[in-house]
This record gives C-alpha cells, structure tokens and sequence, in this order.
C-alpha cells in the first residue's frame, strides 16, 4: 500500500513538472464556421457582431466561446455607440451581457447602463407616492393585502382587498406593479387571492393518510407544502419595492441600505467603462489569422 501511495505521488509530481516546462496552453480557436464568420466582420456593421455573438453565446458552454461571445458584444456597443447618439443596439448589447454575467452588481449595473444609452430599457421610477390619495391606515392595508396574497392567504387577502380604499390606491399605481409599466398587475394581485388557499390542504401543507401503523401525514401533492403562487424573482422584488414605497421608504435609512448591500458604494451606469470592465480594446475590431488588429490588412 505504502509503495503504491509513493508511486503515485511520484507520477502527479512528473505530471505536474511536465506541464508546467511545457507553459500555459494556446488558447483553443474556434469552430472554423465561427472564424469564417470572424474574419468577415467589418465596424461598419456592429449588428453583425451582436448577431454573432448571439449564434457564439448560444453554443456548448465553453469559457472560450463565453469570452468570444462577451468580446463580441461589447464590440457591437462601442460601434453602435461611434455612429452617434441615435444608436440601435447599444442597450441590446448591455442586456446580452448581463444575461452571461454571474456577479449580480454587475449584472445590475449593465441593466442600468442598458437603460442609460437607451430609453427603451430604462427601470420603472420607484419613486411613488402613496399619500396624497390615501392615508396611512389605507397605505398599509393594501401592503398587507398584497404580502397575504403572495402568502396564499387568499382568504384574508380578499378581505383586505374589499376594505375602502385599497383597490383604487393599487389601481392609481398599477404601472409601479409591473417593471415594464404595464397594467393588469392587479388583476394578477385579484387572481393569486381567488386561487389560494390550497384546495388540497387548505394551507395545512400536509395531508394525513391512515396507513398501517395509524394516521400518517405526507406533503401535499398540490402545493407542494408551500402554498402560495410562484412567483418570478423579479416579480417579487417588484412587489417588495411596491410595498416599501405604500409604507413611505422604510427602507431608504441608512442602517437598512448598510444591512442590505453591506455598503457597497453605487457604481455609476457610466457607458464609457463598459468595454474597460472586460478589457476590451475597440480599436481592434478586425479578426485576422486567429487574433484581433485594428487594421483590415494588418497581421498578429
């Protein structure tokens, strides 16, 4: 065993030795269809590069591709930027960038600079103000309503729902419901409250069974032991800020900002640091011979 234990320590530490006089691998190229298409890209079209960092982003997960796919995007957003302040897909590109971001700041942040270069994309205005049409006692009771009915307490959030009051003040402000502003955000509220509480359970999330050695409980096959309807994340985060603003901002203090981002300063959706963030030079946009120049004729 001792013997064994000593020869393979011996082979990983050859393994290791060899590697390491044999240097860092050469970067894997890509597909040939996708340096065809590489080699063809011209800064006069930045919506070919987009297109094809779509087709590249779309492939096997490979970290090679996932950089090429990034590289290509940004590219597609600075020339679309250099044609002017008119640009056409400068916001699509932030938002194909944020969809292979992992850390979630930046994935935030690349929305934000999305809606910065292009209104289209620009975030709901949080900004609402719940008291010039109703008091607090009203402002509360439609917070309340709502996180009932996300609870699948459908029964009390009915109620709630039927006090005076409620039902405009959710109407007046639907728009802040929905981050694309649309309406029927209520309704969706009205829907989740008619729905619950579970059929099955009644919200007890489990359901007994009598089995061999007497009364058996199991969980409920029709809510799963979470009653409740399911929700998006982002839906929930819409609802959450919805509320906090019916209860005037609660959560603007700065010791709740410090709890929530552990003081993380803001980072300014500044369109400029988008190719910086990913090291990104834009003046080499032409890919010849397996590398990036700046010139169509020049060589690596």
């Amino acid at each position: 065993m001792k013997l064994l234990l000593v020869v393979t320590v011996a082979l990983c530490a050859a393994h290791t030795e060899a590697q390491e006089q044999e240097g860092p691998r050469p970067p894997t190229p890509p597909p040939a269809w996708v340096a065809g298409r590489l080699e063809q890209l011209a800064p006069s079209s930045p919506e070919s590069y987009f297109l094809l960092g779509e087709e590249v982003a779309d492939l096997s997960p490979d970290m090679e591709q996932e950089a090429l796919a990034r590289r290509l995007f940004v590219l597609a957003y600075e020339l679309d930027r250099a044609r002017g302040p008119a640009s056409r897909i400068a916001g699509s590109c932030c938002l194909a960038l944020a969809g292979l971001e992992r850390l979630e700041p930046t994935r935030r942040w690349l929305l934000a600079v999305a809606g910065a270069v292009d209104p289209r994309y620009a975030r709901t205005d949080w900004s609402v103000a719940a008291a010039p049409l109703a008091s607090d006692e009203v402002a509360f009771t439609a917070a309340t309503a709502l996180g009932q009915a996300r609870a699948g307490e459908g029964i009390a959030a009915r109620k709630l729902l039927s006090e005076p009051g409620v039902l405009p003040l959710l109407r007046s402000y639907e728009r802040a419901l929905s981050n694309t502003t649309a309406t029927g955000a209520v309704f969706r509220v009205q829907k989740y409250a008619s729905e619950w509480p579970c059929r099955t359970c009644d919200n007890k999330r489990v359901i007994p069974r009598t089995g061999p050695g007497g009364v058996e409980y199991r969980i409920c096959p029709n809510c799963g032991g979470n009653p409740g309807p399911k929700l998006s994340e982002e839906e929930l985060l819409v609802h959450l800020r919805f509320e906090a603003a019916l209860l005037r901002g609660i959560q603007r203090s700065w010791s709740a900002q410090i709890a929530v981002d552990q003081a993380a300063p803001l980072r300014d959706p500044d369109p400029a640091a988008v190719a910086p963030t990913y090291g990104v030079d834009p003046a080499l946009a032409y890919y010849r011979a397996g590398q990036w120049v700046a010139r169509p004729g020049s060589t690596p």
